[in-house]
């Protein structure tokens, strides 16, 4: 008998089970990790445009691209570590005709950035139909120069450097004469000892020029299904801490991004000292109970599918692969009307948090609001579906 076994994935197996409602444990929804390259790009001397790296870089963007297509209603992110050095070989710009002398570094910051552009330009599709939560994250590591000496080495004596030319670009000339050794015998120049009597410099020098390009595709969809229109509200329900105050106005932020208020506010108000705060009425609260001295108070921020990316983005981009993504929720105490019953400051302590998120799950939390005026406070830090992390 020819038995054929099927493999599919981790999320794959838990799609199904969902499907058939054999899976019963709580989600916990995490990255997962689909696909990695790691490819150095070889671009040929003095040259950084786009047409010298599509050899070694096109064909895995093309598997990206593959796997996107055939992964139709899920949601990924791609995150992009670039690296590169040069070594102290004078730097020519071969693109400009007649080649033109440039300073160190130019040639691996421009195909530094050529890189980005590209790989941006190709994934930008996946973007607009929404399987790429936003264009990729990149992290760019700041150039090197290598550490193999060009001007000092035998074919370059620094005393034949002519002032003007720091970098020794003479000794790179077919006709540069290096002088005598102690034999008495003619030195062999850069040109013609390079593949002979200075290989081993040649391969350090070598290994010195390179870009390194690191891809990693992550899933986010179980991340995305809770995220996705989220409600967080940031309420006054527990009339037993007595709140009575005209001076509780705060920023809300989720993992440092500001949340607008769903009537377009930019803050939450839990103020219900009506008879104050009723004077400057753009700070009234927004309630089902205006006009009642300490009673309960709401607000509520919605988290769209648009702010939720922007999130998960700048979140999980920066996460390397040990660290768990988390989601912390801080108020900043505002005062705009510099409210001296509270020196300046916001009234402390209160704060019921309710998460509720697309999967229509609901979390509550009892936290405590800032005091001093600008200071940032953390409300409560929990998983992308809302569900508190303990540190």
């Amino acid at each position: 008998m020819n038995i054929k076994r099927l493999l599919i994935s981790e999320i794959e197996k838990r799609d199904i089970l969902r499907q058939y409602n054999l899976l019963t444990e709580d989600v916990n929804p995490e990255p997962v990790s689909t696909l990695n390259i790691d490819k150095n790009v070889n671009f040929a001397g003095g040259t950084y445009s786009e047409p010298y790296l599509l050899k070694d870089l096109a064909p895995e963007m093309q598997r990206i691209k593959d796997y996107l297509t055939s992964s139709s209603g899920k949601s990924f992110i791609v995150s992009v570590q670039i690296s590169s050095g040069e070594s102290q070989i004078p730097n020519t710009d071969n693109e400009k005709k007649p080649s033109v002398r440039v300073e160190p570094l130019f040639l691996a910051t421009n195909r530094n950035n050529v890189i980005q552009i590209y790989i941006k330009n190709q994934l930008q599709p996946f973007v607009n139909s929404k399987l790429l939560v936003e264009i990729p994250t990149f992290k760019v590591e700041d150039p090197v120069v290598g550490k193999t000496a060009w001007i000092g080495q035998p074919f370059c004596p620094k005393s034949l450097i002519p002032s003007d030319d720091k970098q020794g670009y003479i000794c790179a000339g077919s006709s540069f004469k290096p002088g005598n050794g102690t034999d008495g015998k003619p030195i062999f120049n850069w040109v013609n000892g390079k593949n002979t009597v200075y290989k081993t410099i040649l391969d350090s020098y070598n290994k010195e020029q390179f870009v390194n390009v690191k891809i990693v595709l992550k899933e986010l969809t179980e991340m995305k299904k809770c995220l996705d229109n989220m409600v967080i509200q940031v309420n006054y329900t527990d009339l037993s801490k007595s709140h009575n105050c005209n001076s509780a106005i705060y920023e809300i932020y989720l993992n440092d991004i500001k949340l607008m208020r769903n009537d377009g506010k930019e803050y939450a108000s839990l103020n219900n000292d009506y008879p104050k705060s009723g004077s400057n009425p753009g700070i009234a609260a927004y309630d089902n109970e205006p006009k009642s001295v300490s009673g309960k108070r709401f607000n509520t921020f919605v988290i769209t599918p648009e702010i939720a990316s922007q999130i998960l983005t700048q979140s999980i981009g920066k996460l390397n692969g040990l660290q768990k993504p988390s989601f912390t929720l801080k108020a900043k105490c505002l005062n705009p009307f510099n409210n001296r019953d509270w020196k300046g400051g916001c009234h402390e302590g209160v704060g019921n948090i309710v998460v509720t998120n697309g999967q229509k799950q609901t979390f509550r939390y009892d936290s405590s609001t800032p005091n001093a005026k600008n200071e940032i406070k953390t409300l409560v830090t929990f998983n992308a579906c809302g569900e508190k992390l303990v540190k």
